[in-house]
């Protein structure tokens, strides 16, 4: 996406960019540098989602247009309801898309006992050793690490002239699909429809601003015919390669759960031989006569 972004090239000399930030990024150098808003009325109100595509005008005022949420250990309402109030709260908002990554069952851990009947103390599992399922599942020595998960994309766009209402599943702003395991081709492709036309308002609201900005130079405005021009592509995502990253992924994800797990098993098999080795054993004196 953020290639697709940089295409829509904006000339130099209006000063102006899209950059993409991530909401995890807050505390860090590139998005630290961002001006903060006067008070809460003003500016740009960062932190809720995880991805946003911004505008950074000439006067270094910052405009979400277009959030990102990823849920994972959130339930889906919770990360539709944040990217509604981040709606909410800033106006130049033009859509937003929420990913929810599902998985089938709870993950819990194993016992301490399960890893010593397991003789896990001795050899640690290395990642090529796991197996993973048709439908996703990781597992070794019989316990699964990463359950089966669904992964489901919803991306909405502005109404003309209304806010946006994440409620709504008006098909004309609103499209949903299944991402993974099974691929809704049908759906997939409602959603890159949405993308196409919300990065086609993105290219149009930079544009009008930019001609209301610059209304008495009509040399510097003449640049911006390229960036008029521009479409984004047909086919904004390869999500077969979407479904394959997303696999090596979850492959990671329980490679972690188990990779913690067996250090704190590792630790509490080193905690007890000390424990073990410090208790007193039978006294090696003779009797004393």
């Amino acid at each position: 996406m953020g290639i697709i972004v940089e295409s829509l090239d904006i000339p130099d000399d209006f000063e102006v960019s899209l950059p993409i930030h991530m909401g995890r990024m807050v505390d860090a150098p590139a998005t630290a540098e961002l001006p903060s808003p006067q008070d809460e009325t003003q500016g740009y109100h960062l932190g809720v989602p995880d991805l946003v595509l911004m505008f950074q005008t000439r006067d270094d005022d910052i405009r979400p247009f277009w959030p990102f949420e990823v849920s994972v250990s959130q339930t889906a309402e919770g990360a539709v309801a944040k990217l509604q109030k981040f709606g909410d709260r800033n106006e130049h908002v033009l859509a937003a898309t929420h990913i929810n990554i599902a998985e089938s069952r709870k993950h819990a851990s194993p016992t301490y006992e399960w890893g010593v009947a397991k003789k896990l103390n001795r050899r640690g599992v290395q990642m090529g050793e796991l197996t993973q399922s048709e439908d996703g599942a990781l597992a070794s020595h019989s316990h699964t690490w990463y359950h089966p998960a669904t992964v489901t994309i919803t991306t909405w766009i502005r109404p003309p002239n209304r806010r946006l209402n994440l409620n709504s599943r008006h098909r004309a702003y609103c499209a949903s699909a299944v991402l993974y395991p099974n691929q809704n081709e049908q759906a997939l492709a409602k959603v890159q429809n949405i993308f196409q036309r919300t990065l086609e308002q993105v290219r149009d609201t930079v544009v009008d601003h930019l001609e209301a900005e610059h209304a008495d130079d009509d040399t510097l405005l003449d640049s911006l015919q390229a960036m008029r021009d521009w479409s984004p592509p047909r086919e904004l995502l390869d999500w077969n390669k979407c479904s394959k990253d997303l696999r090596s992924a979850m492959k990671q994800t329980g490679f972690n759960r188990y990779r913690a797990w067996h250090r704190s098993f590792l630790k509490r098999v080193a905690d007890e031989a000390e424990v073990s080795g410090s208790r007193p054993g039978p006294s090696k004196r003779g009797r004393v006569t």
